[in-house]
Parts: C-alpha cells; structure tokens; sequence
C-alpha cells in the first residue's frame, strides 16, 4: 500500500525541482568564477556586434555628410571619438553584467540548497519510517 505523505512529499519535491530547473542547472553546470567568465565573453560579443550595427547605421544615414567633409585627421579623430566610446560603454555593460550575474548565481545558489535541503529532509524522513517496518 503506497504511503500517502511520502507520495505527497516527492510531489511537492519534484513540483519544486520543475519550476526551479534552471535555477539549479547554473549551480551544476558551473562554478560562479566559470558562469561570470561565460556570461562575459556572451555580453562582450553581443555588445559588440550591437555597436558594430549601430556604426554601420550610422555611416548610411549619415553618409552624404562623411563623404562630403572626408579628411584624415577628422577620420582618426572620429574613429578615436568612437574608439573611446565603445570602450567606455563596454565597461560600463560589463559591469552591469557583472552585477546581474553574481546576483543570479547567488539566487540560483539559495534555491539549489534549499532543494538539498528539501532532498535530505525527505529522505530523512523516510529512511526512518523504513527502518521501522522492518
């Protein structure tokens, strides 16, 4: 006869494990120093190829205006300007990617060992009861 409160409890147990998966796949797959560094080179290629499109952008709208005034220090000048830009603007996204992330990992470590928790509780629990029976 299955027992009720330990069919209960793995429900509640897997219904946990489901709505949290992602949460815990961070915590498994990775340790914090590694999910930071994979988070930095997906935020430093995606801003990037952002600037790059918004560069492009730019030069088409704009191009009647360079072609017109074309000199080469107001090139370098322009691309240092830029230059400077991008990297600015970098940093500060790296950062912000920085802040994000430690704070989801740190999240994700909350809820991982709170499943844990909920894991070796169960397990406690019913370890006893079995001892009993037999």
């Amino acid at each position: 006869m299955p027992d009720k409160d330990k069919i209960r409890s793995m429900t509640e147990l897997a219904s946990f494990s489901k709505k949290h998966r992602a949460e815990i796949s961070v915590i498994s797959d990775y340790y914090k120093l590694d999910y930071m560094i994979s988070q930095f080179f997906q935020s430093f290629v995606r801003f990037t190829l952002c600037f790059m499109i918004f560069v492009v952008m730019y030069v088409i709208f704009n191009s009647n205006t360079l072609f017109y005034n074309i000199n080469i220090s107001g090139i370098t000048e322009t691309l240092m300007k830029m230059l400077m830009l991008y990297l600015m603007l970098l940093a500060a996204y790296l950062i912000i990617t920085a802040v994000v992330c430690s704070i989801k990992y740190d999240r994700a470590e909350m809820v991982t060992d709170e499943y844990v928790i909920k894991l070796s509780r169960l397990n406690r629990r019913f370890r006893g009861k079995r001892r009993q029976r037999t």
